[in-house]
């Protein structure tokens, strides 16, 4: 029998079409590693209220491959923000603290962020939310369905509540240094409030829960975003799957596989990364094999003997109009040919410099919106561009079979 949590009923009434997509089709999601990324947040905030400070950095810290001042600006409010939370937990002193409690029925599963049971046996389920909305989560059955299964597992939860952790979206202004952005950045958190508001038991929260499940289980279609408040369904928020091609409205382009068994047989075109320090012979290396296409962004090609293909701006002159081709459409149209044909009986395709291409991608969308940065475009949109933009043409790259 199948376990639904809430989370998995809540995407389907918000919207059936990301249901099918994550649980049936089991196509997978990238993670989203930005500083602000409310998952990763949320599991490290977790984390420092059961275990400390230094727990908590490190596994925010621990989330990304490198950390940059945006980070550490998260990682600053987080630090002001914990003792406030500890400070409204210290009035259930006595009571015994279970962080992160696996709920799990035979058709239920659940994971509740902090049961405290009282000296009498009566026990609080809180749940934290890192968030300025209070409103959104008011009607939610989560809190509910957690005292429902809790007591047949034996619990007697007599109260069930939210904290609420505010949000700070303040940003370094342009004639801001990074000093005094934290400055402010301090000023602004330290007079925020950690809220707890306790919320009443409803019945009928696990009714339609169960109902939503019977629901699931008899559907055949499966519509998209009924609700209007799938933000999986918004361009800029929809997930960047791992299996799948998608278009700039975030649209799956690449239709899936049959459900069937294929014959086990080994890889002779692997995709290779190679990463070394400069001027140790990464580009040789690769001039070795046959059939080479070297794409090249730096130039640095005077001792392979392979063809290439320089990857640059080019620049026209018509009258008295300049003409700019950016380095990625160039690109792209690359891709294309390879997608229709390849005449000239290419085996490999080597990218020199990867990074190079990556920021010819984001110079492009910049120009295109007139953006000087990323972060120009409206709540995450500019970096989401970048990232779909780029992903999407190497995986139309590596889907050519080369």
């Amino acid at each position: 029998m199948t376990q639904y949590s809430y989370s998995r009923v809540d995407l389907w009434e918000k919207c059936p079409y990301h249901y099918k997509l994550r649980y049936i089709d089991r196509l997978i999601e990238l993670p989203r590693l930005d500083a602000d990324s409310p998952l990763i947040l949320g599991h490290a905030l977790h984390k420092g209220i059961e275990s400390g400070e230094t727990t908590m950095e490190h596994d925010y810290y621990d989330s990304f491959p490198t950390v940059t001042n945006e980070q550490v600006n998260e990682m600053t409010k987080l630090q002001i923000l914990l003792p406030k939370v500890q400070a409204e937990l210290s009035a259930f002193d006595g009571c015994e603290f279970k962080h992160e409690y696996p709920i799990m029925t035979k058709d239920f599963i659940g994971f509740a962020d902090l049961i405290m049971t009282a000296p009498d046996g009566t026990s609080t389920v809180i749940d934290f939310k890192y968030s300025n909305h209070a409103d959104n989560y008011m009607d939610s059955g989560q809190l509910h369905l957690y005292k429902y299964y809790l007591e047949q597992q034996g619990y007697n939860v007599k109260h069930m509540a939210y904290i609420f952790i505010p949000k700070t979206g303040i940003r370094q202004k342009k004639d801001e240094d990074l000093f005094h952005f934290r400055q402010r950045l301090v000023e602004t958190v330290s007079k925020q409030e950690v809220k707890l508001v306790p919320i009443d038991y409803d019945e009928m929260r696990v009714i339609e829960f169960q109902n939503a499940i019977k629901n699931i289980e008899q559907a055949t279609e499966f519509p998209k975003n009924p609700s209007g408040k799938c933000f999986s369904c918004i361009p800029r928020f929809a997930p960047n799957y791992l299996n799948a091609t998608q278009n700039e409205k975030g649209e799956i382009l690449m239709q899936l596989p049959k459900n069937e068994r294929r014959q086990k047989k080994v890889d002779l075109m692997p995709d290779v990364w190679l990463y070394a320090d400069s001027y140790v012979g990464k580009t040789t290396f690769w001039d070795q094999f046959d059939d080479v296409l070297m794409i090249n962004t730096d130039g640095n090609t005077d001792n392979i003997t392979s063809p290439v293909f320089p990857l640059k701006d080019v620049v026209t002159k018509e009258g008295r109009m300049t003409k700019r081709t950016f380095a990625w459409e160039s690109f792209l149209e690359t891709v294309k040919s390879f997608e229709v044909g390849n005449p000239e009986g290419y085996k490999t395709i080597v990218i020199d410099l990867m990074e190079d291409v990556r920021d010819d991608c984001r110079n492009y969308i910049m120009n295109k919106f007139g953006w000087e940065h990323e972060s120009d475009g409206s709540y995450g949109k500019g970096w989401s561009m970048v990232t779909k933009e780029f992903d999407n043409a190497i995986k139309r790259l590596k889907a050519v079979g080369l």
